[in-house]
């Protein structure tokens, strides 16, 4: 009923087209529509804009009528509707426009095109107004804190045409830990849902959490949500004991966990006086996450008195912890060479050795006598000092006491060693060359019948003797024994010697 009088009214408009029949409409052909009226979505407080395609208006008009609410809008050049942001527009009568200025949401409908022929022409389109997602502040988290081990929900609700989807991020890119009351867990990246249920929360779940809602109309929106879980602090410490060479910077550290932030700081050996950044030290907080702190306390040039116990001290609203760092003063590089020189090195050996029976009395024993061309002495009276003591021992019959030149032989029960050798040791002191003996003319045939090698770098070498390989002690300008290399030839042999000069050297301090 409501169309009849809409066409009617569209009609009487009509009348008056031909004059010459009588102010009758005729018209040998109807009017039509070029094209089919396209439906528009337009996002709320933009501009809509419908278009009618007609062909061949001839006399009669094109009406704007809203569809589901039977509502004219405007009827050819004319608005009829009260709403001031519609208005028409056409362009050589055959492009009709309805205009809907900054849409609403009560503008979303069906919208009609007619011409008033009989019977009566017409098209529909719909408008869709749509809305992007908004939030519902009253029904939506903010941020929140909690205790380790307690459960929380994050809720997110928001309002849109369509009705947006609402997922949840965490911020920083890590998966979000989803707990069942049974044990059981898992991880996603992305939780779809309103709410966001984490059960039994720990320090790993803290931090800011994304809502994010969407409805494909953009803007998409996001809320931050911060997860506060308290604790109290924790300390774990990477080296509890350290070394440091003098005079170098000792760096200490400390990892601290602990949400509400603590306050954290350094002391030494137990004084209670707080280390705080100057000359001599420098502090430093380094911040990795909303509850994780490393404390770093350097040390300059460090000396002996900076040895010590370090302790670094953590505090909160839940409790305090406490740890220690020792921390050591060790010798460089440098200072381990300096003092390994000044230290007594061990006897070395020398390629210039000599030949010799078994040493078989040790100094001072009642059997072994020397004799110099300038005068005698008993070993058993033998007393000079310790490095010379030591050179004796190499030297079976003994050292004289004359000056240098001076010919010596020993006389050991059945063992007779003639030797010319030039003695640098006089009255007990020593001499800065070093000590050496030389085979002389031997003719000795005291052996056991065993062959022994004849030494070639003496062409008077006769002797089969038997004998063992000794070296010599080259005597350095402190009087310590000096460095030397051992002869390859008889190598096989220098470990029973070296054992037998120990125990010289032992017997020899027990003897004084």
């Amino acid at each position: 009923m409501s169309n009849f009088l809409i066409f009617t009214f569209l009609g009487l408009l009509a009348i008056g087209r031909h004059p010459s029949d009588g102010g009758q409409v005729a018209s040998e052909f109807q009017p039509e529509f070029a094209e089919p009226l396209e439906n528009l979505t337009i996002a709320i407080g933009r501009d809509a804009t419908f278009l009618c395609s007609v062909r061949g208006l001839g006399g009669y008009r094109v009406g704007w009528v809203r569809a589901d609410t039977k509502a004219i809008q405007a009827i050819h050049n004319h608005v009829i509707t009260h709403n001031p942001r519609v208005s028409v527009s056409h362009s050589d009568h055959t492009m009709w426009h309805l205009h809907i200025k900054g849409v609403k949401e009560e503008d979303r409908g069906s919208y009609m095109c007619q011409i008033n022929t009989d019977p009566m022409t017409y098209q529909i389109a719909f408008l869709e107004v749509v809305i992007p997602p908004d939030f519902i502040p009253e029904e939506t988290s903010s941020d929140l804190m909690a205790p380790e081990g307690s459960t929380v929900k994050l809720i997110c609700n928001s309002r849109g045409h369509p009705q947006p989807t609402i997922t949840f991020r965490r911020e920083g890119g890590q998966n979000i830990t989803l707990k069942s009351n049974s044990g059981s867990k898992s991880q996603v990246s992305v939780f779809e849902g309103n709410v966001l249920r984490l059960v039994k929360i720990s320090r790993a779940d803290m931090g800011p959490y994304l809502c994010i809602a969407s409805n494909g109309v953009p803007p998409s929106i996001s809320k931050r949500i911060t997860v506060s879980v308290h604790f109290h602090p924790v300390i774990q410490v990477p080296n509890q004991l350290i070394g440091s060479p003098i005079n170098t910077d000792v760096q200490l550290e400390c990892n601290v966990e602990a949400f509400p932030k603590s306050i954290h700081f350094w002391t030494k050996d137990n004084a209670g006086a707080m280390i705080i950044s100057g000359d001599r030290y420098d502090v430093q907080d380094i911040v990795k996450s909303m509850f994780e702190v490393k404390m770093v306390l350097t040390i300059r040039k460090f000396r002996k008195v900076d040895a010590g116990f370090y302790k670094c001290t953590a505090k909160n609203s839940l409790g305090d912890v406490e740890s220690v760092v020792k921390v050591l003063a060790v010798n460089s590089e440098a200072e381990a060479s300096s003092k390994s020189k000044n230290e007594l090195p061990l006897l070395s050996y020398d390629d210039d050795y000599y030949d010799t029976p078994d040493v078989a009395n040790p100094v001072g024993s009642s059997n072994s006598r020397t004799s110099g061309s300038d005068g005698n002495k008993d070993g058993k009276n033998h007393r000079q000092d310790h490095q010379t003591r030591i050179s004796n021992n190499f030297t079976p019959g003994g050292n004289g006491a004359g000056g240098a030149g001076g010919g010596g032989s020993g006389d050991n029960n059945n063992n007779r060693l003639a030797s010319n050798s030039n003695n640098n040791i006089n009255n007990g002191r020593h001499s800065r060359k070093s000590y050496s003996s030389s085979s002389g003319n031997s003719n000795n045939n005291l052996g056991s019948g065993k062959n022994r090698d004849r030494d070639t770098n003496n062409p008077n070498d006769n002797d089969n003797t038997p004998f063992q390989k000794t070296v010599v002690v080259s005597l350095s300008p402190n009087g310590l024994p000096g460095k030397g290399t051992t002869n390859h030839k008889y190598q096989h042999g220098m470990h029973k010697l070296f054992f037998a000069i120990s125990f010289l050297w032992h017997l020899h301090f027990l003897l004084l």
